[in-house]
């Protein structure tokens, strides 16, 4: 099985480190950081940007950075197509002592108002839920559980040319 200690390589400079050092990385990686700034359109202002890092049973890891504008739902989505979807089973963040499940927005009690739901919707903004050293758990398919865990590493001012990147790939 393999350790904490897999390996990735940044998108940027293509350089490999373990898990522990990535974070560290990244924040300093000099092709990153001129990559970010020339990724500046000419009439959009700058919003914050959420860098995390998601990981699985302490052996699967990726790094990912995020628009604070986007939902809780396009985190949800991303990480259904990266690692998760096969069958379109219920997901939640459990955040701060709160739950946030996916809701379609029409989407009625099955059970008759027999349960009541203490959970929030994932139409929620990133940046209303976590701040500097946040951290979130992510349950997918609740009959054989995938458990995630994320933690922002650092949030910056910029841009994004697509609501999700990823920015390591593990090898």
């Amino acid at each position: 099985m393999p350790s904490n200690d897999t390996k990735g390589v940044c998108r940027f400079c293509l350089k490999s480190f373990s898990g522990r050092a990535m974070a560290k990385h990244l924040t300093t990686c000099k092709v990153k950081i001129e990559e970010d700034s020339k990724t500046q359109p000419s009439k959009k202002r700058a919003e914050l940007i959420y860098h995390f890092k998601i990981s699985g049973y302490k052996v699967f890891w990726l790094h990912i950075e995020i628009a604070g504008t986007k939902k809780l739902s396009h985190l949800d989505a991303f990480l259904r197509n990266i690692w998760l979807e096969c069958c379109g089973h219920l997901s939640e963040f459990f955040i701060n002592g709160e739950r946030y499940q996916y809701t379609l927005p029409d989407q009625k009690d099955i059970f008759g108002g027999l349960f009541e739901s203490s959970s929030m919707s994932m139409n929620i903004p990133i940046k209303n839920v976590l701040g500097e050293k946040g951290t979130f758990s992510y349950e997918y398919d609740f009959g054989s559980t995938t458990y995630l865990e994320g933690s922002v590493v650092s949030i910056r001012e910029g841009y994004l040319k697509e609501p999700v990147v990823s920015i390591v790939t593990v090898v």
